[in-house]
Order: C-alpha cells, then sequence, then structure tokens
C-alpha cells in the first residue's frame, strides 16, 4: 500500500506534523535503497514519455548552464521526438514531466492518499537529471515538497527559509539570493532517501558523476485566504448585498468615496455575523472531492457486465482511496464523490453512512434501514459510478 506511512517510515505521521510540518527542512529516510524499487522507475519515465506522449505544460527540460531555453522535441507527427531528447539529455538537460499521477496507477495512489491524510491538494512532479548537472538556480516554492530519490544520487544545498508563508515565487538565478542567505545544509540522497522542505526554504540540487532520478511531491494546503474566500462565496450565494455593484465612478469621484466605505462596512459587518466555517470548509473539500480518481483497477467496465444480477448477497467493497462525503440535496441527502452525486430521501442517510464508513468488504444486504430493493438500486448507482466494486472476498 504505497501510502503516508509507508512514504515516511520509520518516522511517524505524529512526529512529522507535530515537528516538522511547515518548520523544519530534513531527511526524513534514508538507508532504504530497495524502498522505492515497486513504486516508480527510470523505466516507468520511458513508457509514460514513449506511450503517455505529454505535452507542455506537463513536458519541459531545464539546465542551468544552457545559453538559450529548450523546449520539448516533437516530430512531424506531433510525437515526442525521443532521439532528440535523449540528445537535449546528453547535453545537460534536466527532463521534467509534471504531473506524474496523471501517467502512473502508483503514483496517482500515493496522491489520493495524501490528499486524504492531508486534506489538500497534492501533485508529483519526476525530475531526470543527467551526471554533473543542474536544472535550477537556488529558488524557493510557494508549496510544501517531498522529495523521494527514486534511482542515482542528488546533491541538495537547502538554505534556511527565505520568506514566511510565501505568496510569490522567487525568480530563479537572482544573484542576490545567495548572498541573503546562511550558508546552506548539504544533503546528498541516494535510492530510498526522503527530503521534505517547507515553502519559502531556499534550495539548489545537481548531480555529481551519476545520474539521478527523483519525484518532488507538491503539497498545496489550502491558506486562511482561502477559508475567508470559500467563506465569502457560499455568502455571495446567500446575500444579495455581496453581488451588487460598487458606486458609479468610485475611482475617481470624491462623492462617491463616503457611499463606498458605507458599502464596505455594511458588506464586512454582513460577513462576520453570516459568515460559517462549516460552509466554507465544505467548498474546500469539495474540490478535494473532485479529484478522486477512479483508479483503473480492473473493474470500471467489468462490473458493468454484473449489475444485471446483483442481489443482497453480492460481496462489495468501497475503493477506499476515492474520496466522499455526504451532501444536502433538493432530494434530501446525496453522497458526493468523483464528479457524481447519488441522491435520495433522507431515509437514505444510514445506508450512505455506513458505505463510507466501510474498510472491509460486505454484503449489499447490510445496508442499513433499506428494503430489498432500494439496496440493490443504491448499490448499482454506488457501482456505475465509481465508488464501489463488486469483490470475490471470502469471509
Amino acid at each position: 500500500m504505497f501510502d503516508f506511512d509507508w512514504l515516511i517510515q520509520p518516522y511517524s505521521k505524529q512526529d512529522f506534523f507535530e515537528n516538522i510540518w511547515q518548520k523544519n527542512a530534513i531527511q526524513l529516510a534514508s538507508k532504504r535503497p530497495h524502498h522505492f524499487e515497486r513504486f516508480f522507475s527510470a523505466h516507468d519515465l520511458e513508457r509514460t514519455l514513449e506511450y503517455g506522449q505529454p505535452k507542455p505544460p506537463s513536458i519541459r527540460l531545464a539546465s542551468t548552464t544552457a545559453n538559450e531555453k529548450v523546449t520539448p522535441p516533437y516530430n512531424s507527427t506531433g510525437r515526442l521526438d525521443i532521439d532528440k531528447l535523449r540528445k537535449y539529455y546528453l547535453s545537460g538537460q534536466t527532463v521534467i514531466v509534471n504531473n506524474v499521477e496523471d501517467f502512473d496507477a502508483n503514483v496517482a495512489m500515493l496522491v489520493q492518499a495524501l490528499q486524504k491524510e492531508i486534506s489538500c491538494r497534492a501533485q508529483v512532479n519526476a525530475y531526470l537529471t543527467p551526471p554533473s548537472a543542474q536544472g535550477f538556480n537556488p529558488h524557493y516554492d510557494t508549496h510544501d515538497v517531498i522529495v523521494m530519490q527514486i534511482e542515482g544520487e542528488k546533491l541538495w544545498r537547502v538554505h534556511d527559509k527565505d520568506s514566511v508563508c510565501p505568496l510569490n515565487e522567487l525568480t530563479n538565478g537572482d544573484p542576490r539570493l545567495r548572498e541573503a542567505t546562511t550558508e546552506p545544509t548539504q544533503i546528498k540522497l541516494t535510492a530510498g532517501d526522503v527530503l521534505y522542505m517547507p515553502r519559502g526554504w531556499i534550495h539548489e540540487a545537481e548531480t555529481t558523476e551519476t545520474a539521478s532520478l527523483h519525484l518532488t511531491i507538491g503539497i498545496h494546503p489550502p491558506l486562511g485566504k482561502d477559508l475567508l474566500a470559500a467563506a465569502l462565496e457560499c455568502a455571495c450565494r446567500l446575500h444579495p448585498q455581496f453581488r451588487e455593484p460598487l458606486p458609479v465612478g468610485f475611482l475617481g469621484s470624491p462623492e462617491a468615496k463616503p457611499l463606498l466605505q458605507q458599502q464596505f462596512a455594511e458588506l464586512l459587518h454582513l460577513f462576520t455575523q453570516t459568515a460559517s466555517v462549516e460552509q466554507a470548509t465544505g467548498v474546500i473539500e469539495d474540490e478535494l472531492v473532485r479529484r478522486g480518481r477512479s483508479g483503473g483497477d480492473g473493474h470500471l467496465f467489468s462490473d458493468m457486465n454484473k449489475l444485471h444480477a446483483i442481489t443482497t448477497d453480492s460481496k462489495v467493497e468501497r475503493r477506499q482511496d476515492v474520496p466522499c462525503r455526504l451532501v444536502d440535496t433538493d432530494k434530501g441527502i446525496g453522497l458526493q464523490f468523483l464528479g457524481s452525486v447519488i441522491e435520495g430521501p433522507p431515509a437514505f442517510e444510514p445506508a450512505m453512512r455506513f458505505v463510507m464508513q466501510q474498510t472491509d468488504a460486505f454484503k449489499v444486504g447490510t445496508l442499513p434501514d433499506l428494503e430489498p430493493d432500494h439496496q440493490r438500486a443504491l448499490m448499482a448507482s454506488l457501482i456505475t459510478d465509481g465508488l464501489c466494486r463488486f469483490t470475490e472476498t471470502t469471509w
């Protein structure tokens, strides 16, 4: 199971979130040379390039020594020119594939597990760097980073944080960057190692005599401003005052300024009186639920052929990597997941909640408080839309 525990062992999640998260850049794991062998490899990256055929911005090239920026090469048929790509790699270019979770099932599984664990968006980029090369000058990221060294080794130089909770990224190659920071900590990563860096910490990385393949997990936690923006979005739906226009000519008219100040004060008061953290977090949760993935586990189409034979004795299970939540609907209650909302009257809530809480296989007939026909109908909808699947699990 590729999840957060697997990623950071021997560290515990409690230790990580209490003592490291958003506080320190630290090497989380080392001396695990075979840890990622069954997860991802250079072979998997090659398959992604050849058969996934990523297009910019999903693929890019980077080098600190190149005289000019190089773009990924494509041949006359529109396919990625692997021959030219190899030549660019030999010249010192780092090959970067963004959003590897869109091309690889194992990476997608890890991303879903991280998003569920941390309650925020995550995405993974792959970096293939030739020997004695460097892709980027010192810089910081505006999101947290977990580096997974897949193959080879890479030397990282990590400076202290340059910005507290940054919103905008520094320009790569700024000559003032190194002068303004302390002496960096040098960390050499080898296969199986993991490095964590909070956002705002300046870093750079280069290969020595060996090539390197690493994955970078970008973690994008919602910020305080996102919570307020979500609350304001909800307020706009409920209160027309937030949708009213500002006074005519307010930018250049002194007469309009008092009206603008009055409108601002009234809106601020209305917001503080009616804003709801539950509604705001619901907006953020909705985004995460919509980022769920169906898994590609061999059941997406084969299960459709079994729906006609579903009974209360049919064995099913909930896909653990698909996030879901209960929502209020016009019909009463809904179970939201992926791009679907399965609706039903309020009497369906216990059964929907039961499905959400299941981690083991169960029989359709165990759905609580529903007649057999409704049990079968609800489960058929959950299987059709991808939250549940048939299983041959034995008890």
